[in-house]
């Protein structure tokens, strides 16, 4: 019976002579050690496969696959465009949305995240992400002027939070400066308090805050132009006589003065009394 090469190598160190056991577990240490290492290779394969395709699964069933917007991450018009994408005949499904970097604070605890701003009815159409959103939260929580918000998982634990607490948004603005006179003050009060109740100040210049959960308490600083003059060990100079022009130069600063520019100053001083009929 024929046979290859390989195979007479292999049977030949296997069935070795009753006298040689060295060979023998030379032979026996090799197969179960390819064996082994085959079995191994297989499971880790395995895992790791099935590790990837859960997490591949569970990302895509959760986040859109491609997004689309201008190059300053902004897309107006976009039902114009979420038709055209529509015509690709490789996309099932679009929704819009808008993104932005917020705080989220509850007690003690602020937290910085991205939010989202969803559509619900489009956004059922790209994803599965209501399968992982938690009973009786559901899309149809977040309405129009309800200030509704889901969180993740991870995120409500940090806050230590729970389907129905209330958390506070705070998202920064562009910076902006205002005038807080009788002109715009009263506008922009009435305009904070359509939508907030707390504490409010609005500042004016050298004014501090003492800020604490309760209340806000207003001072003002006093500053070196508004403070009162205090009597100083020297007593000021004489003003100078009617018709005269001071020296602008002190003793100190003639000491250490720069002839050239004297002289080109005492020119000009010279000038202005000439123009003007001083001494």
């Amino acid at each position: 019976m024929f046979q290859p090469l390989s195979a007479y190598i292999g049977l030949s160190y296997i069935k070795a002579k009753r006298d040689n056991h060295f060979i023998s577990f030379i032979s026996l240490a090799s197969v179960v050690g390819i064996a082994l290492g085959v079995i191994v290779l297989i499971t880790v394969l395995s895992a790791v496969n099935g590790y990837e395709e859960g997490m591949r699964d569970r990302f895509l069933k959760m986040f859109s696959h491609v997004t689309v917007s201008d190059s300053d991450w902004q897309l107006p018009h976009w039902e114009k465009r979420k038709r055209q994408v529509l015509e690709e005949k490789h996309v099932i499904g679009a929704a819009p949305f808008v993104e932005r970097q917020v705080m989220l604070k509850e007690a003690e605890k602020v937290q910085a995240t991205l939010i989202q701003g969803v559509l619900p009815e489009f956004e059922r159409n790209i994803g599965h992400i209501e399968d992982f959103i938690a009973k009786p939260a559901s899309l149809d929580s977040l309405k129009a002027g309800e200030y509704n918000i889901i969180l993740g998982e991870t995120l409500a634990k940090t806050l230590g939070v729970a389907v129905g607490d209330s958390v506070m948004l705070l998202s920064p603005r562009k910076q902006s400066f205002i005038f807080n006179e009788d002109g715009t003050r009263y506008g922009i009060y009435d305009g904070v308090r359509s939508t907030y109740d707390g504490p409010l100040s609005l500042a004016i210049d050298n004014m501090v805050w003492n800020i604490t959960k309760d209340k806000i308490t207003e001072r003002m600083a006093v500053v070196t132009e508004e403070a009162w003059s205090v009597p100083g060990a020297t007593p000021p100079p004489p003003p100078p006589a009617a018709g005269t022009v001071p020296d602008p130069m002190t003793d100190w600063i003639k000491g250490g003065r720069w002839e050239p520019a004297n002289k080109a100053q005492g020119d000009l001083v010279n000038k202005f009394k000439k123009e003007h009929n001083m001494k």
